[in-house]
């Protein structure tokens, strides 16, 4: 089922989105509050100074999307640790990026030229 708003992944997007969804259902990936950098309020305990607006983002991952009640700014609560989020940055670089370069390099349309470069 496609929710509203949620976008259609390739198949590279699937596998990366798929093994960080595994990272952070095993436990590996932790999140930490992220208060409103506006008041300074609210995460952990929610109290009545933030209102749940979306709890899956476009791509199906689970994202606690909240508003602050005083001030209306939008923001995600809680947020990876700074350790967790790079982490997944680079997994997906590193992995997913990797085929379709691949792929761009092997196609005989887009050939190095001799100072490296791709010719269109």
């Amino acid at each position: 089922m496609k929710l509203l708003g949620q976008q259609q992944l390739s198949r590279i997007q699937l596998l990366a989105r798929d093994d960080l969804l595994l990272k952070i259902t095993t436990g590996q990936y932790k999140t930490v509050a992220n208060p409103c950098a506006v008041c300074e309020e609210g995460s952990e305990p929610k109290g009545p100074i933030d209102e749940v607006v979306a709890e899956v983002d476009r791509y199906g991952i689970p994202t606690q999307t909240v508003m602050c009640k005083k001030c209306g700014m939008l923001r995600i609560d809680p947020v990876f640790r700074n350790s967790d989020y790079s982490d997944s940055i680079n997994l997906i670089t590193a992995r997913y990026t990797a085929e379709p370069q691949m792929r761009l390099m092997n196609s005989s349309k887009n050939k190095p030229n001799e100072v490296g470069n791709f010719a269109n």
